[in-house]
């Protein structure tokens, strides 16, 4: 283990501990923009930040297999139907 990889798992976990905080401000003040762009943000600098800990790890380690779905834009086609209405 690296200190990127630290670095890069803190960060993740802390914007994953910051979700609840904004869901609850989104069920409190439903009809308010700004809670909506604080959630939005929010699940936005997770996803993110997930993505900096997949290229750490896979740079920490080479000789681990590669995801299916570790390009960007993989995720984001997935991202987008799993959320589909």
């Amino acid at each position: 283990m690296t200190v990127k990889f630290f670095l890069a798992n803190g960060l993740w976990l802390f914007f994953i501990t910051l979700i609840p905080f904004t869901t609850a401000l989104v069920e409190n003040a439903p009809d308010e923009t700004l809670t909506e762009v604080i959630y939005i943000v929010s699940l936005l600098l997770w996803v993110s930040s997930f993505q900096i800990l997949d290229i750490t790890i896979t740079k920490v380690n080479p000789d681990a297999p590669e995801d299916e779905v570790r390009d960007i834009k993989a995720r984001s086609l997935l991202l987008v139907a799993i959320s589909w209405p």
